[in-house]
C-alpha cells in the first residue's frame, strides 16, 4: 500500500468517523505467522488474509435498535419505525453492527474476492463499504502548461 492509498484511507476515516462518532474502524493488518527463537514458540497469523478478501478497515457502526429491527426494546409489543420511540422520539437502545470498508484509489480495481467478502458481510447483517476515491475533474486539478 503506497502513500497515496494511505491518504485515501485517512480521508475515508475522517468522513466516516464524522458520520459515525460512536463507531470505530481498525486497520485490518494481515500478518503471517512465524517462529521465534524460543523453542516451540510460534506467533500465529492475525487479521483476515488477502486470500479472504477482508476489508482494509474492520470495526463497528453503532445503530439504534428500532432502526435495525423495527421494534424498540423498551416496548417490544409495538413495532416502531426508525427513530419512532416511546421515549420522546429518541431510542436509547443501541447495538454495534460489524462494519467492513475496502478503500480504493481512483485507479484501483475491486477484486472478485473483495466483492464476495462485502456480499458475505451484508448477507450476515453487517455493513460493507467499497469506497473509491473521488476522481478529480480537469477543473479540480492543476492545469499543466508548457513553459515558454
Amino acid at each position: 500500500m503506497g502513500i497515496k492509498e494511505n491518504n485515501v484511507k485517512n480521508a475515508y476515516l475522517l468522513e466516516w468517523q464524522a458520520a459515525n462518532p460512536q463507531g470505530r474502524l481498525f486497520r485490518n493488518n494481515y500478518a503471517g505467522g512465524y517462529r521465534v527463537s524460543a523453542p516451540g514458540a510460534y506467533i500465529p497469523r492475525c487479521g483476515i488474509p488477502e486470500g479472504g478478501g477482508g476489508g482494509d478497515l474492520l470495526g463497528y457502526t453503532v445503530k439504534r435498535c428500532c432502526e435495525l429491527f423495527g421494534v424498540c426494546p423498551s416496548s417490544p409489543q409495538q413495532p416502531r419505525q426508525a427513530g419512532d420511540c416511546p421515549r420522546s422520539g429518541v431510542c436509547d437502545h443501541f447495538v454495534a453492527v460489524f462494519t467492513s470498508a475496502e478503500i480504493k484509489t481512483a485507479l484501483d480495481r475491486v477484486a472478485d474476492k473483495q466483492r464476495r467478502w462485502a456480499a458475505m458481510v451484508v448477507e450476515a447483517g453487517g455493513i460493507a463499504h467499497i469506497w473509491r476515491e473521488p476522481v478529480a475533474t480537469p477543473s479540480e486539478g492543476k492545469a499543466r502548461t508548457k513553459k515558454k
